[in-house]
């Protein structure tokens, strides 16, 4: 009866707390914030059928890497379709769960490893009330909060994988792992390393078959997310690796998440010095007892630490390494604090184990307690933000803003398709359904026709400023600029409210822009006259250069508009322009902007091109192509202005004589080449290319943009070279180079000549004529295209006479395709940014995204992966009945 008493006693010393610090979810409110999910009733009966790989998600349409989240989203999906509100939703299937799992099962698990009471409540406190799992809710990462709660239940069902040999044990044991990987299944994979890393260092023996059918059903089961992860390229930067070093060995080491208590990204805060507490309790592990189990332990927390740490201090550039090469899981721990799992359940029974060393001093009953008490105190003290309500996100218990309502109620009211951009992003209660989605304002520069308009990083809504952003707004739907301020800032400082006035001001001073009367405080605009998600238009503009074009265009007819014709840039380095050739001549024009018909031909060749950032050793500054603003800007302040597009190459740039970059170059047969190399200069400078014996210099004609030189006649033999390329002096930047075979030169030449002689063809210079402007826009009209919205990946088209080719304003990716008839239609990237199709006549047609296959393949093989896994477990009771 007294160890009941005390059990239920100890029990309650935790339960207390964890009610305390997560009262927001015991009261009303939406219980979101950051990055929680908030599904509006609309959003809801949306659709509800199987996953979907392509959504909005903030963008105009981004490929949704968390496939293994889907089968939880399914759920909260179907359960908001059945008239469940969001609140309840995501309290019921996260939330609640992530808070009872994060309590229990380190208690499970303490207690299945034999632990005293004592320690089996100290790891079960420091693992539900510490600074890092407090963030994570209060910062709404939902998905991860849950994987955290269910780590170590998974490790207890592996630990007993091992120690239980039964059939219903493995079931029991693949069930739970499985939700962990739903979960999150980057804490799946910290779970099986913390298994093997427990299993060697205790030695303890396996069975190895029955580990292998394990790990078979698992990847079996995992099929559904497994296939399209490593068939679909990710848009989301999922797996890119940050260049931020957030965090130090102290964070770990202490317990202490660098965010804490504001939770607000990019401010971190180094641990304060009453944190010295919790490693003097862990260490002193090893003066009290000096066995086996002791170092183990302490042995498995510091390896966790050094993991933890990422790529900061002491061998980090081991663990950078490891993210950026190991595929698949090496990109999935790019955030190292996911470590910090493993690393507060074993510093959790370390600190027990502490607390109980220290009661062993006295012999009193009453000073033992004491200890216990000092050091329960003590580790809430630690999180006493959370427990006095001094949170900043969801664990503020915010109510339902009234500005929201009003918003949501005028924009669920539209009856056609529009967009809404947030500023400076999204709100976490924004209202967003696949028909009025909600962008990311700070999104839009990764946007070319946005960040062609921009100079540089350091003020993301630049663009605000040209004219020409209001008609982007309008192709891409956008309706309505919301302003509701940065969420994710507990306070601004002066220089942040200055700029933002600044921003409203100058929103408010465009005479173009109206500002809506919905009876709320948050400032919002209406865009006039924005497209439909899907219009049609009779031609595509094939632009060799820079898209300027746009800008030269409007300066001699201020009547020209964007939308009314598609553009494409043979320099984007997104398709082959020998798509082009298959389309009628009436229905495209070239336009070589200060280009040459040499720059059209080898535009054929870019599957040859090299990027700058393969080069082998380089004293030249390497930029890859998604650093577009930041190299953009680095060669203005170089004297070099340019808008023009790197073949998605990146680019090299050397401001002193004698820098070099050098490439290993592999020729494959022995014969003639030919070296292209693409670069400019701020000046008269050059540069000069070094292959075996052969050498020649490269000078830039034209200002601010990328020229082609050729040598050719190159006899090289089979085998690896070295290219060397030496800057002569002032300023020189390198784009890109290729080495091909002659043949491929001479059948580029040919290719170009083919639609030059197709295709009717403009040449622009650095200012355009009104004779050559009307020339461009003759006869061009955008024109409304019926079609129906089937889900996300598909859409059924009426094409009307007249609309020869169809804009689809979703984010460009080559997966999307058009089925007329019998025929599959490739996507091109509109405006280096969205997707255009070419139609040969009016009539139905349908477009759809063709990863969703992936997808659905992924799910058939799990779902007959469960049935005789189903079918072999009622198999082994019937037979062990």
């Amino acid at each position: 009866m007294g160890k009941f008493k005390n059990s239920i006693l100890l029990l309650g010393l935790v339960v207390i707390p964890v009610i305390l610090v997560f009262r927001a979810f015991f009261l009303l409110g939406p219980a979101v914030w950051g990055d929680a999910p908030y599904f509006y009733p609309e959003a809801f009966r949306d659709f509800f059928s199987e996953p979907l790989v392509w959504e909005s998600r903030g963008r105009l349409g981004v490929v949704n890497d968390l496939y293994f989240i889907y089968p939880l989203m399914l759920i909260y999906r179907g359960l908001g379709f059945l008239g469940l509100s969001n609140d309840l939703v995501i309290r019921a299937l996260f939330y609640f769960p992530a808070i009872f799992f994060a309590f229990l099962s380190p208690w499970l698990l303490a207690r299945y490893l034999r632990f005293s009471p004592i320690v089996v409540m100290f790891s079960s406190l420091v693992y539900v009330l510490n600074t890092y799992f407090i963030l994570v809710v209060d910062g709404g990462q939902v998905g991860v909060a849950l994987a955290y709660g269910l780590f170590p239940f998974a490790l207890l069902e592996l630990f007993k994988l091992v120690d239980k040999r039964g059939t219903s044990q493995f079931f029991t044991s693949l069930c739970v792992f499985m939700l962990l990987v739903i979960a999150d299944v980057r804490f799946a994979l910290i779970a099986i390393f913390t298994f093997f890393v427990w299993l060697v260092l205790n030695r303890l023996s396996v069975q190895r078959r029955r580990l292998i059918f394990f790990g078979i059903a698992v990847l079996a089961l995992s099929s559904y997310w497994l296939i399209p992860n490593l068939r679909l390229e990710p848009t989301t930067g999922s797996g890119t690796r940050s260049s931020l070093e957030l965090i130090s060995i102290l964070n770990p080491l202490f317990l202490f998440s660098p965010h804490w208590p504001l939770n607000e990204f990019g401010k971190t805060f180094p641990p304060p010095w009453f944190f010295v507490g919790i490693p003097l309790l862990i260490f002193s592990n090893l003066f009290f007892k000096k066995n086996r189990q002791v170092f183990v332990l302490t042995f498995i927390f510091l390896f966790f630490v050094f993991l933890a740490k990422g790529e900061t201090g002491f061998l980090g550039s081991l663990y950078a390494w490891g993210v950026d090469t190991v595929p698949l899981v090496g990109g999935a721990f790019r955030d190292s604090t996911k470590f910090f799992a493993p690393l507060l359940l074993f510093a959790g029974i370390l600190i027990g184990l502490g607390v109980q060393n220290f009661q062993q001093i006295f012999k009193k009953q009453v000073f033992s307690w004491l200890v216990v008490i000092v050091a329960y105190i003590y580790l809430l003290f630690l999180v006493y933000p959370a427990v006095f309500g001094g949170m900043n996100g969801v664990l503020a218990a915010r109510a339902f803003p009234e500005d929201l309502n009003a918003i949501a109620s005028n924009i669920s009211g539209e009856d056609r398709f529009l967009r809404t951009v947030w500023f400076p992003e999204r709100h976490p209660l924004a209202f967003s359904t696949e028909r009025a989605p909600a962008l990311d304002a700070k999104s839009l520069v990764n946007l070319r026709p946005f960040a062609s308009l921009n100079t540089g990083t350091l003020d993301a809504f630049n663009f605000l400023h040209d004219d020409e952003s209001l008609e982007w707004f309008k192709l891409f739907g956008v309706k309505y600029l919301i302003f509701s301020g940065d969420t994710r800032k507990a306070s601004s400082s002066q220089e942040d409210q200055e700029d933002w006035n600044d921003l409203l001001r100058l929103v408010d001073d465009n005479k173009d822009l109206r500002r809506v009367s919905w009876g709320t405080e948050i400032p919002v605009y209406e865009v006039p006259e924005s497209k439909p998600r899907i219009f049609g238009v009779s031609k595509v503009i094939a632009v060799v250069g820079s898209d300027d074009i746009y800008t030269k265009l409007k300066n001699v007819n201020p009547e020209f508009s964007i939308g009314n014709q598609g553009f494409v840039f043979l320099e984007d380095g997104k398709f082959d322009p020998g798509v082009l050739a298959k389309y009628s001549p009436d229905s495209a024009l070239l336009v070589l902007n200060n280009k040459h018909e040499e720059d059209m031909a080898l535009s054929f060749l870019q599957k040859h091109f090299v990027s700058p950032s393969e080069s082998i050793s380089a004293d030249w500054a390497v930029r890859r192509s998604k650093d577009y603003l930041s190299w953009k800007y680095e060669l203005l302040v170089n004297g070099v202005n340019t808008r023009e597009f790197d073949y998605n190459k990146g680019i090299a740039f050397s401001s002193k004589m004698g820098e070099r970059i050098s490439f290993n170059v592999d020729v494959d047969d022995e014969g003639e080449y030919v070296l292209l190399v693409r670069s400019m200069s701020n000046s008269n400078g050059g540069l000069k290319a070094y292959l075996d014996n052969n050498s020649f210099e490269i000078y830039s004609h034209t200002p601010n943009n990328f020229e082609w030189a050729t040598k050719d006649g190159l006899m090289l033999k089979k085998g690896h070279h070295e290219l060397v390329f030496e800057n002569l002096g002032s300023f020189g930047v390198l784009n890109t180079f290729a080495i091909v075979r002659k043949q491929e030169w001479e059948g580029a030449w040919n290719k170009s000549w083919q639609l030059t002689t197709k295709f009717k063809v403009v040449t622009v210079g650095d200012n355009v004529d009104l004779k050559e402007a009307l020339e461009i826009q003759e006869g061009n009209k955008w024109v409304e295209v019926e079609y129906q919205f089937v889900n996300p990946a598909k859409y059924q088209l009426n094409l009307p006479v007249g609309a020869r080719w169809i804009v689809f304003t979703d984010s460009y990716h080559p997966q999307w395709i058009a089925r007329e008839r019998e025929d599959v239609l490739p996507s091109l990237p509109f405006y280096s940014s969205v997707n255009g199709f070419g139609f040969t006549d009016p009539g139905n047609a349908e477009l759809v995204f063709t990863g969703q296959k992936e997808v659905r393949l992924g799910v058939y093989i799990t779902v007959i992966s469960i049935v005789v896994i189903a079918a072999f477990f009622v198999a082994a009771r019937i037979r062990n009945a």
